[in-house]
This record gives C-alpha cells, sequence and structure tokens, in this order.
C-alpha cells in the first residue's frame, strides 16, 4: 500500500459497487461459517470502507510477521497473516465452550497446538480391581473407583510418556524459569519456600532468580525452548482428557449412592490413596490420589487437590457432590493445579469459595488442568497462576451457573504463555472479573498495575512465541475491571480472546485491552447483545501497535465508548485494527480525538502504513472525533470511520 493520502479520494460509486459485489460473494461464505464471529454483511461493509483506501482484503495481510528466528504456534503466524483468522479461532472458540462432540476444548486446545491427540479408548471393563477397594460397601461406588484406579494408572503412564525425555533437575528449572517472575520470589520470602517445597531445588530456583537480570535472554530462552521441544503435548493432553473424563463418569456414578461412611475412608491403592469423605463437614488436608466427598460443607487444604510430578505425585482428582465448600489450600501449584502431571476438580453444587494461597482453580505449568463447578455463587481469589492459567499444557475452569467473582492478582481468568491454551468458560449469571493491584507497571506506568488477564495471552520476547488465551461467558450482565493487559489482550505470538455472547456488560481497563494486540500478536473482543459500556484509555476497543492485529466488535445493543486516545479502530506501527458496532445507537468518546475512532499512523521506521478502522453498521450514532452518523470520513495514512445508518440487510448482521 502506498501512503500517499490521495488514495481516499475514489468515487464513493466504486466504494458501492464493491459492497454489492462482496455481499454477493460473502454469502456463501456466511452460510459455510467461514466468516467467524463476523459475518457476510460486516464483511462486505469492511470491504467497501477498504476501497474508500483504495486497499483491499488483500492489503490486510501486509507482511507484520518480522521474527523467523521465534519459535510461535503457527496459529499465531497465520492471524499476522491474516486478520480475519482471528473472528474465524473466536468462532471455534465459542463452539468449544458451547459443546459438541467435534469442538470440545480438548480437541480444540490440540488442533492450536499442533498436538497430536490420540483417540480415546474410554474406560476399560473387567480387571481384578484393586484390593483396597473391598473396604467400600456400596458395589455400584466399588466398581466406579475401580474405574477410576484403572485411570489413574493411564493417566500416569501417558504423564511418563510426555516427560520421558526430561531429567528431574531440567523439569525443576523449567517451573522455577515460569514461576520465579509470576510470584515474585526474588522479593518475596513466602513465595520462595513455596516453591522450595514444590519440589524445586534451592541451587535451581537462585538460578532461576538470577536469570531475571540476564542482558542477553537467550541463553535461558535456548534452554526452555528445548524443554518444550522435549515435551510430548499430545500425550499431556490426552492424560488430562482421559483423567477428566474419569472423574466426570465418578461424579456421575456417586449421584446415585445412598450409603456412605460416617467417618472418612482412606484407601491405599497401587495408584495412590483415594478418600472418601462423609455426608458431613469435612477437612481434607493431605496430597491424595482422588478426594470424593458426597456432602457438607468441606475445607480443601494443604496439599489436597495438587498434581506435581517434581513431587511424584502426578495425577491428583476431587469431586464433591454438595455442600458449601472453601478450597483454601497452601503452596504450589495450588488446589486444583498441576506441575508435570494432570489434575481435575469436579463441584456439583454449592456456594463454594477457592482461595489458595498462591495459585490454582486450573492452573497448568507442563500439565493439564481443569475445574468444573456445577452451580451456585461462588468466588474465585487467588494471587497469580490461577482461573485458567496455562503455560505448555491446557488449562480449563467450566462454571455452570450463578452470580460469581472472580478476582486475580495477575495473569490468570484465561492466562495463556508459552504453548499453553487456556478456556475460562462462565455459563450464566450475572458475573464479576477483577483482575490487577498487585504487581506495578514498573517499565511504563509505575502508578498502574498489571492485569495480564481475562483473555490474556503472551510468549518470551524475542524467543519464544506465546499460547491461546479465551475467557468465555455465554450469558449474564457482567463486569470486566482490569488495569493493564487484559480484556482480549495479547502480546508477542500470541492469540487472545474475550467473548461475552449476552447480557448488558461493562468493560473497564486501562492500557492494551479490550481486542487489542500488541508486538506481532493478534487478539479480539467480541459482544453478542445487551446495552454495554467500553471504558478505557489508550491501545483500546479494537486497537494495534507494532506489526499486530486488533479487533473488538459488539452485535447489538446501544453502546458506550469512552477511551483516551489510540484507541476505537486505531492501527500504529504497520498494524490492523478495527472497531465493529453491527447495531444500535451508539455513542463513541475519545478524549483526545485526533488520535481516535478510525486512526492509522505511517509507522515510522518501520516503512509502512497501518489500517485503522471504525465501522457502526446500524443506529443513530454520535463520534467525538468529527464523524457524522450515515457518513464516511477517512483520515491520513489509513484511517476511515464507515457509518451506515441501517444494519445489514438479510438477517447478516446476526449473531453466530
Amino acid at each position: 500500500m502506498s501512503s500517499d493520502p490521495r488514495r481516499t479520494a475514489r468515487p464513493a460509486r466504486i466504494a458501492r459497487a464493491i459492497l454489492r459485489l462482496a455481499a454477493a460473494l460473502a454469502a456463501a461464505g456466511a452460510a459455510a461459517g467461514d466468516d467467524g464471529l463476523l459475518t457476510a454483511g460486516d464483511l462486505a461493509h469492511l470491504d467497501a470502507a477498504l476501497a474508500r483506501l483504495n486497499a483491499t482484503r488483500r492489503d490486510l495481510s501486509f507482511a507484520k510477521d518480522h521474527a523467523d528466528y521465534c519459535e510461535a504456534l503457527p496459529l499465531a503466524r497465520r492471524i499476522l497473516a491474516d486478520p480475519l483468522e482471528l473472528p474465524r479461532l473466536g468462532a471455534r472458540a465459542l463452539a468449544a465452550a458451547r459443546g459438541g462432540e467435534s469442538s470440545n476444548p480438548w480437541t480444540t486446545a490440540a488442533a492450536w497446538l499442533e498436538a497430536p491427540l490420540p483417540d480415546d479408548p474410554g474406560p476399560r471393563a473387567g480387571g481384578r480391581p484393586d484390593p483396597a477397594l473391598e473396604a467400600v460397601g456400596d458395589a455400584a461406588l466399588r466398581l466406579a473407583l475401580a474405574e477410576l484406579v484403572d485411570a489413574a494408572g493411564r493417566a500416569r503412564a501417558s504423564c511418563e510418556e510426555a516427560f520421558d525425555r526430561l531429567s528431574p533437575e531440567r523439569r525443576a528449572w523449567a517451573c522455577a524459569i515460569e514461576m520465579a517472575g509470576a510470584f515474585d520470589a526474588e522479593d518475596d520470602a513466602d513465595a520462595r519456600a513455596a516453591l522450595l517445597s514444590a519440589g524445586i531445588p534451592e541451587p535451581i530456583l537462585r538460578e532461576a532468580i538470577a536469570s531475571g537480570d540476564d542482558i542477553d535472554p537467550e541463553p535461558v530462552s535456548t534452554a526452555f525452548l528445548a524443554v518444550v521441544r522435549d515435551t510430548r503435548l499430545g500425550a499431556l493432553l490426552a492424560a488430562g482428557r482421559a483423567w477428566t473424563a474419569a472423574l466426570d463418569r465418578l461424579a456421575r456414578a456417586s449421584a446415585n449412592v445412598r450409603e456412605w461412611p460416617s467417618a472418612p475412608l482412606r484407601l491405599r491403592t497401587a495408584e495412590g490413596e483415594i478418600v472418601v469423605g462423609t455426608t458431613g463437614s469435612d477437612a481434607h488436608e493431605a496430597p491424595a490420589l482422588l478426594i470424593l466427598d458426597p456432602g457438607g460443607d468441606d475445607r480443601y487444604g494443604g496439599g489436597a487437590g495438587q498434581a506435581n510430578g517434581l513431587l511424584g505425585r502426578p495425577v491428583a482428582g476431587i469431586v464433591d457432590l454438595a455442600g458449601n465448600d472453601v478450597y483454601a489450600g497452601a503452596g504450589l501449584p495450588g488446589i486444583g493445579g498441576a506441575w508435570f502431571g494432570v489434575c481435575a476438580a469436579i463441584d456439583r453444587a454449592g456456594d463454594d469459595v477457592s482461595r489458595p494461597a498462591f495459585g490454582g482453580a486450573a492452573s497448568a505449568c507442563f500439565g493439564a488442568a481443569t475445574w468444573a463447578d456445577g452451580g451456585g455463587d461462588d468466588v474465585y481469589r487467588a494471587r497469580a497462576r490461577a482461573q485458567a492459567a496455562a503455560t505448555v499444557g491446557f488449562a480449563r475452569l467450566d462454571d455452570a451457573a450463578g452470580r460469581d467473582l472472580y478476582e486475580i492478582g495477575l495473569e490468570g481468568q484465561a492466562f495463556a504463555g508459552p504453548f499453553g491454551v487456556a478456556f475460562l468458560i462462565d455459563r450464566d449469571g450475572n458475573d464479576r472479573y477483577l483482575a490487577g493491584g498487585l504487581e506495578p507497571d514498573h517499565e511504563r506506568l509505575p502508578h498502574r498495575h498489571l492485569s495480564l488477564a481475562q483473555g490474556f495471552a503472551i510468549g518470551r520476547r524475542p524467543y519464544i512465541g506465546g499460547g491461546v488465551a479465551a475467557l468465555v461467558d455465554l450469558r449474564g450482565d457482567d463486569v470486566y475491571v482490569a488495569d493493564v493487559y487484559g480484556q482480549g489482550a495479547s502480546y508477542w505470538y500470541s492469540a487472545a480472546l474475550l467473548l461475552d455472547a449476552a447480557g448488558a456488560d461493562e468493560y473497564h481497563v486501562y492500557q492494551y485491552g479490550q481486542g487489542s494486540g500488541i508486538h506481532l500478536s493478534g487478539a479480539m473482543l467480541w459482544d453478542g447483545a445487551g446495552d454495554d459500556v467500553y471504558d478505557g484509555a489508550n491501545i483500546v476497543q479494537g486497537a494495534a501497535h507494532d506489526f499486530a492485529v486488533g479487533i473488538c466488535a459488539d452485535r447489538a445493543g446501544n453502546d458506550q465508548y469512552r477511551a483516551r486516545d489510540l484507541a476505537q479502530g486505531a492501527a500504529v506501527n504497520c498494524s490492523f485494527a478495527l472497531a465493529l458496532d453491527a447495531a444500535g445507537d451508539d455513542q463513541w468518546t475519545a478524549a483526545i480525538p485526533d488520535l481516535a475512532q478510525g486512526r492509522a499512523n505511517d509507522g515510522g521506521l518501520r516503512a509502512c502504513d497501518s489500517i485503522g478502522a471504525l465501522l457502526d453498521l446500524g443506529g443513530a450514532d454520535r463520534y467525538s472525533a468529527g464523524a457524522a452518523d450515515g457518513a464516511r470520513r477517512e483520515s491520513p495514512n489509513g484511517g476511515i470511520v464507515y457509518d451506515t445508518p441501517a444494519p445489514p440487510a438479510d438477517g447478516e448482521g446476526a449473531a453466530p
């Protein structure tokens, strides 16, 4: 593309012709679902807007992938090459959250990580049950537990296959490198003690802490990448899938059990200890292969519900059928967490509280961790690396219903580090998501705090790309609050999504969020319905910086967008940014209007333009940056506001 501003003077009749042609061509793709979270009508209007800039969709593929030396997921590179791969990624994440045999989160994660996932053989019948299970009086429960012990053995074998090329020292070093910074081990004595107790030798921990001051990041990155390459991710995902499915079958079978022990029952099986609780209020503190509790207001603490392969406990699970429970495990990886192993927790009912001392509730580092809550008004609180957080592996938190509260200091609520996939799925209820307040952003904004949450993914710049993070909320009037980096934001060869399907929602972030890609990455915020409020400062609401892609799309409702600058379809330094509102009477406000609302710059030393577009496709709209309702406003270097007063025809603006 040329940087000549004269290209914006093309006749309007050309744009109208392209709009008609693109609508016709896009209809077939929309019917096949190829357009993802952007419909055929959206893309037709995007084509018309690009025509005003003397551009086409092909121009969105200008070179943004400039780090051939970086080891990254092919998916991240595809987004840079084709920004419209991002809404297609969003559609796949939404389908995975809603469920289905061919689109569940396990198969989706395997596809994104390009980790071959073997067929699931399912439960095995027959065989000699473990003698320890003879103490279980209920025959159906005894049979279900026998199946679970068998599944634990297979999960353990898959974990051994996943990590058999890694010595204990390399495993401990990789965990230390990843976790020392997350918990500020350099300055926090409690964090150091927790890491040492988790199986990281003191010399390795000291080395990991010191590496944070290295001027040259290449040696550590190269060594970490070698650990990743020697990990068989397919085997790890297979272990997590099989173990999670086994616990789900146990939970369903246990619902029919009528006779439970009067005191906790401890069964020492060949695969580890199984604890069967009572219908009263029990306290579970010790590590175990499985804790099965039928009811009561229970408390989980100590090392319960933690899978830690560094300590020889790679498989752990919890099934709690009822009660208002407290999960307050101490130490690391935290209750509901997995390091070099697999962990699954299922809580079927109750108003529960998860408040681990450090991280947990679906936290994975070289692991697979899942947390499923069947309902209730739940509270999730953690310091960091919790509420669906994954590096080299998979993490999933799935909450079925209730007015839930999620609080995290940083790195959670769908956080993905290198080669990790993180899903936080909340299916119903008016929820609150709060992130930040723990770690000041010393590098840029010392008066603000890092969040790195609510659909955030990051790599290890400059040598290792990040993962894929998706926060999916399917229903309810929700509130999202973050500070710096959050709400559909990504950094360095990563992909991040915040998808809210329905409800009148509020989004509050300070910088780098609400559908913002930063430094060779892609991110999207998509809202399916409701009168929503978007509030932020800069690089928010469909923004992109430095060879990146950022999209903020809202399908329906009378919405308010408030920002300071570099927002609302603002692309800087060779990036593509899109803010799209499909319907409703909307208000677009920016404190520095010349730097917002369909803006782009010339790239400076990067020697290429950007494309920044704000498209509002229906309703009576107001803009603070000089655009008029129903009109077009081009700006130099590839910026445009494109407003049409009527929604797309023939239902093309409907949500997927």
